[in-house]
């Protein structure tokens, strides 16, 4: 008689069990496609824009400054990033090869003591959020206002930069994470310890409660 109420107790915790395991994974679907859906349009089509940068766009500085610094928007990828200098004819200059100096920032490097004139930045990165690139010029001018003329824009170079489809796919896999972890929450709260509470029950308990 026990066996048979335990084995129909067993069965009755099954179905609880694998209705509740469906409505979690459903759940957690749902969720996933709910927390995409919200994401806020900057951020599921993030890209680091220029914040700001010393020497500012278009200053006028007295000196040739020994370092350009520039921040970005969001944190930066730094084997994906880099900065250039040109001058005013679209010329590169060489210099030593940018740094990433913290999460969103590059600082370049200057030739000491350039000559009295309009150069230009040119800076490109791509995004740590999700691998999108960006590129933008800073231009600043060494001397007076008089020294200042319209530079010719750098060509872009292209720069081996991730695969976005990467970059989608490591989205996706942090919203199935947090969904799954929703799912089995609920699949714990509906469904696994409830039928673990009737299994915990005494069959005889259960006989008693039918008669």
């Amino acid at each position: 008689m026990f066996t048979r109420i335990a084995n129909v107790q067993m069965c009755r915790w099954c179905v609880k069990c694998g209705r509740g395991w469906r409505a979690s994974a459903a759940l957690g679907l749902l969720l996933a496609v709910v927390l995409f859906a919200l994401q806020p349009a900057g951020q599921a089509q993030a890209h680091a824009f220029l914040e700001r940068s010393d020497p500012a766009a278009n200053a006028v500085l007295p000196t040739s400054p020994s370092s350009a610094r520039i921040w970005f928007t969001e944190p930066i990828e730094p084997d994906f990033s880099e900065a250039s200098l040109f001058d005013s004819a679209g010329n590169r200059i060489p210099t030593t090869p940018a740094q990433a100096t913290a999460r969103n920032q590059l600082t370049l490097p200057l030739p000491a003591n350039l000559p009295n004139g309009t150069y230009t930045i040119q800076w490109r990165n791509v995004s740590a959020a999700d691998g999108h690139p960006q590129v933008g010029y800073i231009p600043f001018t060494i001397g007076t206002q008089s020294d200042v003329v319209t530079p010719i824009v750098p060509e872009i170079t292209t720069f081996n930069a991730p695969p976005t489809w990467l970059s989608a796919i490591a989205r996706w896999l942090g919203l199935l994470g947090a969904a799954v972890t929703v799912g089995g929450l609920v699949s714990w709260l509906w469904a696994l310890r409830p039928a673990m509470r009737v299994l915990a029950d005494d069959p005889a308990d259960a006989v008693r409660d039918r008669t």
